[in-house]
């Protein structure tokens, strides 16, 4: 009989195996050409299996969009915050404009997130007590570094989140779709854009 650890570390890497299995296969074939079928095939366990884990193929799909969202930013955020400067707003761009390499390296992980960097689940999960620790920290470094006179910190948050939003919204357009120009093109202007917002 196994243990509680043992139990525990078994179901962890069973639902690990479905979402590394469903990444590789949404990322090759897209959402509508998986079956959960072909899912629990790749990873090698029976089909109940993956329905004690998510609900669905969408609910496997927002864990998926949620882990390369939250390590593609934290992985910026800590590069922007090495840099050897005090200026707010070069350390945010230099993180917007890592994250938008990172995602013209990787288009298909772009087109798998749908057209945004899907912070409304990131904040969900920032929201929810204890839930994510490491990004709520990131969060609320962003947000009290901004100086922008008689707002507060939820204000603060909420400018974050818009420009994040407008970013990625274009990163995907240009990124993607090649509108209105490409990415390389794009980024002074949306550089500029972040200048004027961050003040």
């Amino acid at each position: 009989m196994l243990t509680r650890r043992e139990l525990s570390a078994k179901m962890q890497y069973k639902r690990a195996n479905l979402l590394e299995a469903g990444r590789y296969l949404f990322l090759e074939n897209g959402l509508q050409n998986t079956s959960v079928d072909a899912i629990v095939r790749r990873a090698n366990v029976a089909k109940g299996t993956f329905y004690l884990y998510f609900h669905d193929k969408d609910a496997l799909l927002n864990e998926i969009v949620y882990d390369i969202n939250r390590s593609v930013l934290l992985k910026a955020y800590r590069k922007a915050y090495a840099l050897e400067t005090g200026d707010y707003t070069a350390r945010f761009i230099y993180m917007i404009d890592d994250i938008i390499n990172h995602f013209a390296e990787k288009p298909r992980e772009l087109a798998l997130i749908r057209k945004n960097f899907s912070w409304p689940l990131l904040k969900e999960r920032i929201t929810s007590v204890g839930e994510d620790l490491e990004l709520t920290e990131v969060l609320n470094s962003l947000a009290k570094g901004l100086c922008i006179e008689d707002i507060n910190l939820d204000e603060a948050k909420n400018v974050i989140y818009a420009t994040v939003e407008m970013c990625f919204s274009l990163c995907y357009s240009c990124i993607i779709n090649k509108q209105p120009s490409d990415m390389e093109t794009m980024k002074p202007t949306l550089y500029l854009i972040i200048r004027k917002v961050l003040g």
